[in-house]
């Protein structure tokens, strides 16, 4: 079951000649509109109510900015009309029920965007708050019809995804199925490349896990098991971020490490800070 909006003449008769009636389900083909813009800018009217909608069949997707989303349903019952003096003094923009709308047909206050379901979206038709993309659900989207947050791409399902159409989180390719992938077309976590059905690949069409190498020797281990047996391999991060002498004795225990490649690689670290300095 779905809530919408459709359009009647003042008779309640659909513009296929179906009598409605308030708080009575009727059976047929409805097209109803997720946002109420959707129904108005097709000239859905002259009266607008709110509905509940079953058997819904199909979602479409029209052209006015993503807002015009119509989904057929076999049977709607009315529920109430959209008074369309409503609009209250504080809203610029014209039949909202909210308050400080500068757009038209929000359900929320301090819109500037169009049919929102929500707050402070500068987009339109989002069911969240502070979207500046089109048709999102959930908040703080640059990206449009995203169901989560604080996506840049369009079409994830998950969070903070830079990339488009990804289910997980935290991607910057596209179309992926797992968190933090880099890559493109990935099932899994962490790959760089691309079409892995595996994890921190930075191949391609890879079904295993690489081991890590340390020290430039493989040290047989997965990322997670790396993770796991040297927790404390960030302390070496930082000791490289510094100019300070490095105790070998203090991270002896790392795979493939010597006195020797140990004091190299701090020089390298220290040979760039100062190239950049003199930049």
């Amino acid at each position: 079951m779905i809530e919408g909006y459709i359009g009647t003449d003042e008779n309640l008769k659909t513009s296929d000649g179906t009598q409605l009636e308030l708080n009575k389900w009727c059976s047929g083909d409805f097209f109803v509109f997720k946002h109420l813009i959707g129904v108005v800018s097709i000239g859905g009217g002259p009266e607008f109510w709110k509905v509940e909608a079953e058997d819904v069949e199909k979602e479409f997707i029209g052209n006015h900015t993503g807002t015009a989303r119509q989904f057929k349903a076999g049977r709607i019952k009315l529920l109430s009309g959209w008074n369309m003096d409503s609009t209250t003094p504080t809203n610029i923009g014209v039949y909202n029920y909210g308050l400080d709308n500068t757009g038209h047909y929000n359900e929320g206050s301090k819109n500037c965007g169009d049919g929102n379901v929500g707050s402070k979206n500068t987009g339109s038709a989002n069911e969240g708050i502070e979207n500046s993309g089109d048709g999102n659900k959930g908040w703080a989207n640059a990206g449009s019809c995203n169901v989560g947050a604080k996506n840049t791409g369009d079409h994830n399902v998950g969070d903070r995804n830079v990339g488009s159409s990804n289910i997980g989180t935290n991607n910057v390719g596209n179309d992926n199925i797992g968190n933090g992938n880099v890559g493109y077309t990935n099932v899994g976590d962490g790959n760089v490349g691309s079409g892995n059905a595996t994890n921190n690949s930075t191949g391609f069409f890879c079904m295993e896990e690489p081991t890590i190498r340390c020290f430039d020797v493989d040290t047989g281990l997965t990322l997670g098991e790396f993770l796991n047996k040297y927790s404390g391999f960030h302390f070496l991060e930082e000791k490289l971020r510094g100019n300070s002498p490095i105790h070998f004795e203090d991270f002896s225990d790392l795979p493939g490490i010597t006195k020797e490649k140990l004091e190299k690689l701090h020089a390298k670290f220290q040979e760039a800070r100062l190239t950049k300095q003199k930049k």
